[in-house]
């Protein structure tokens, strides 16, 4: 069975977040395929080491006429049984267009979210209404309750996602905190500031107040991350 999950905007956390609809689906449809189709991002993305349940990744590339027709063909190789658009935050109606287009059989998305109407709603047949601000759903959450819609779920909410980190990666992790963080006993608290949108920046003053917090009751190291 073939699967397609059309999610342009898959940011790193866009990632994390969406991993649980990822492993309901292949829960329900153990042997399944599924295709992811992605928008190229200005850093390479390991798809496949982060979500270990993907099995193929199609990026849309809109540059040209050429580069459009050739994603329809790559998409149109296989024959899918269900296609699904997770608009967790806002609805594309482009990625809608791709799901119509790509001839499952089976479409699943939002129907609106907290009341703004999705008006590509009329190309899926299994559909409904979010109310996620609301109500304060997290972005999990949010994905959970999509893979319900598709009528798949996890055998167990608290499962544990882990990435799959490679021998070298837990050499240079050890060797790093080693070198940089010599007393065991304190905590280590990280922190990544960048956002791969302006909008999605915090201040830094938050920031630096939340680290200032969590030093004076922890007395702990701070890691800040930046770049890729």
């Amino acid at each position: 069975m073939n699967i397609l999950v059309v999610r342009r905007h898959n940011q790193i956390g866009d990632m994390l977040c969406s991993l649980p609809l990822y492993r309901a689906l292949k829960i329900k449809y153990l042997h399944s395929s599924i295709t992811l189709v992605a928008s190229p991002t200005n850093y390479n993305i390991p798809f496949k080491k982060i979500n270990l349940f993907i099995d193929h990744v199609i990026f849309y590339d809109k540059t040209s006429i050429k580069t459009i027709i050739n994603f329809y063909k790559k998409l149109r190789l296989k024959k899918y049984c269900l296609g699904i658009v997770p608009s967790t935050v806002k609805v594309s109606t482009t990625s809608h267009i791709i799901n119509f287009l790509s001839g499952a059989k089976q479409r699943v998305g939002v129907k609106s979210i907290d009341e703004v109407k999705n008006s590509a709603a009329i190309l899926l047949n299994v559909s409904a209404d979010f109310y996620w601000a609301k109500n304060k759903v997290h972005q999990t959450n949010r994905n959970l309750q999509i893979a319900r819609l598709a009528g798949c779920e996890l055998s167990d909410e608290k499962e544990d996602f882990r990435l799959k980190s490679s021998p070298e990666d837990m050499e240079f992790s050890d060797k790093f905190i080693k070198q940089n963080f010599p007393e065991n006993e304190k905590l280590i608290i990280g922190f990544h500031p960048g956002a791969g949108k302006l909008i999605n920046t915090w201040s830094t003053n938050n920031f630096l107040s939340l680290i200032e917090e969590l030093y004076k009751k922890y007395n702990n190291y701070i890691l800040i991350t930046c770049g890729k």
